[in-house]
């Protein structure tokens, strides 16, 4: 399924858009040591609707990020609308004063006459006249901020592409029906708003469990000294690359000031510190090519330009023959270290020099060894050594394990996979949690839903997504075993430790009729109608390490 997903940022600050010629440090005023608070919800188990997969970890990713970036977050999940109103007046009650603000909404979305609604879990509207009655206007949590009066807000609403009523009785003959994503909304004075995609239009749900606009923007977020609006170009370039030019990021409206989510210098300001007083054309344009959307390209293209006149003079005044050094052509790569962990309060340290908190990029500047430490109070430390050379981009993710508490056991065979005695299966590969055997029977789409959502262990786990599932699939992962639920059914390929009883797995994928699901048998991707269930198993996931 794809998603559309439309960011609305409302601060009191401004910013242009566009580089100007005055340095960051001199603009309006610097609003990130603002008090930070955030109401994030996720909305996926729709009782009258299809329900989504996603929205869980979009807000559960967003909710930690936010933690680890100073805000005072509270985390919602598959709200009804009475709920959803409490949140809203909670929340607006904590704004106010010297407070950046930050909402967050993952889950259905529809607009109405251009009208912008959110869904929650109980919403159901047989005509487009009820919808008002039934959901929450977007211009709801507008008002909130703007009678709370402070200083920076942000809104990020993260919506289903198509109107999820459309097939009802009542919308069928309506325009309404043929809406997609979300409307386009006028931003008022002291307002941005930031749209993943062009009004109207759909946004990709991307192949992880992130879309690419949120898996680019949590990244963005936590590098250190990109200022808002420098940060979501950023974004916008990286989202346009990910996705071919099909979905193109929307911008209206304009801040007033400058708002880091981490404070520091950033690559490109470290980069630039180095070689702005280059007499190189090709190093500044290998900073230009690196950094196409910094504040300081502009700088960088003059420079070039007035490197190109002083040797237009070198050869005017020496009867047309050069005598300038050409610089070499091949220029060093940038060179960086990302280290991330999912542990609260977990400290990087490199080479035995203590930093800060996961999760942290460091630029390196010589090819070596280096020793990657993460530490957390109640937790054994985790230590890797990386061999890095000049022009690497190494990631390391580090997991930590509580003092005390059992190890878990590895098959020798899978080196990919940790088998726990709860009965679970931790992937290293996609940092996913398995449960270790699949339901044992037969089951619709609908009812693979419920046992990974409700029925296993009481719920909070999840279905997987089709390449999630497709990712097991594979001879290197693990043995070719037989299977006892048919004849039909002969061998299967899957990791030792993930026993299934039947070749097919439901995904999460499904479009109202039918449903993306993967057949181990063969190792291919299918699609099947969502009310079949011969020989159809489920499988619970979950995202990260449990």
């Amino acid at each position: 399924m794809k998603k559309r997903i439309f960011i609305l940022i409302i601060p009191a600050i401004l910013m242009s858009l566009c580089p100007s010629a005055i340095s960051p440090a001199a603009q309006l005023g610097d609003l990130s040591r603002l008090k930070r608070v955030a109401l994030v919800i996720g909305n996926g188990n729709y009782r009258h609707v299809a329900p989504l997969s996603n929205p869980e970890n979009d807000a559960r990713d967003m909710a930690d990020a936010l933690k680890k970036l100073g805000f005072a977050t509270t985390l919602q999940l598959d709200q009804d609308r009475a709920a959803m109103f409490r949140s809203l007046r909670l929340f607006g009650e904590q704004l106010g004063g010297n407070t950046a603000g930050l909402f967050f909404f993952a889950g259905h979305g529809v607009q109405v006459n251009n009208v912008n609604y959110l869904l929650p879990t109980d919403a159901d509207a047989e005509y487009p006249d009820e919808i008002e009655a039934v959901g929450i206007k977007a211009d709801l949590v507008l008002g909130k901020m703007e009678s709370a009066g402070n200083p920076l807000n942000l809104v990020i609403l993260d919506s289903c592409r198509n109107n999820p009523f459309k097939k009802k009785r009542g919308w069928a003959k309506s325009r309404a029906a043929l809406s997609r994503g979300l409307a386009g909304m006028s931003a008022p004075g002291g307002t941005m708003l930031i749209f993943a995609t062009q009004p109207g239009e759909t946004a990709s749900d991307g192949d992880g469990q992130n879309s690419p606009f949120t898996r680019h923007l949590i990244r963005q977020m936590q590098i250190p000294g990109l200022e808002v609006g420098r940060m979501i170009r950023t974004v916008a370039l990286q989202v346009e690359e990910d996705t071919g030019g099909n979905q193109t990021p929307w911008i209206e409206g304009i801040l007033k000031g400058d708002f880091y989510f981490t404070q520091g210098k950033g690559p490109d300001e470290e980069m630039w510190e180095k070689v702005k007083v280059s007499d190189s054309a090709d190093v500044l344009q290998f900073f230009i090519d690196s950094h196409p959307g910094s504040f300081y390209v502009p700088a960088a293209r003059e420079r070039i330009a007035g490197l190109k006149e002083k040797q237009k003079k070198v050869l005017a005044d020496s009867g047309g023959t050069s005598t300038v050094i050409k610089s070499p052509k091949k220029i060093p790569e940038e060179t960086t270290l990302e280290v991330t962990c999912d542990t609260p309060g977990a400290i990087v340290w490199i080479n035995g020099q203590k930093y800060r908190e996961a999760p942290i990029t460091f630029n390196i500047n010589a090819a070596g060894t280096y020793t990657v430490k993460v530490t957390a109070e109640g937790y054994e430390p985790y230590t890797k050594e990386e061999k890095i050379a000049l022009g690497d981009t190494v990631t390391v993710k580090a997991w930590l394990e509580k003092k005390g508490q059992d190890k878990p056991f590895q098959a020798e065979e899978d080196q990919r996979f940790v088998a726990n005695r709860d009965g679970t299966v931790y992937d290293r590969k996609m940092n996913l949690t398995w449960v270790a055997t699949d339901n044992g029977e037969d089951v619709t789409w609908q009812q693979a839903y419920e046992y990974c959502t409700k029925t296993y262990k009481g719920g909070g786990w999840r279905m997987p997504t089709q390449d999630e599932l497709y990712s097991l699939v594979g001879e290197e992962n693990g043995v070719i075993s037989g299977f006892d639920c048919c004849s039909s059914c002969d061998n299967y390929i899957i990791t030792k430790l993930i026993r299934l009883t039947c070749t097919w797995v439901w995904a999460s994928e499904n479009d109202g009729s039918s449903a993306a699901r993967v057949h181990f048998g063969n190792g291919y991707r299918y699609r099947g109608h969502v009310a079949h269930s011969g020989h159809y198993r489920a499988l619970p996931v979950r995202s990260g390490k449990w």
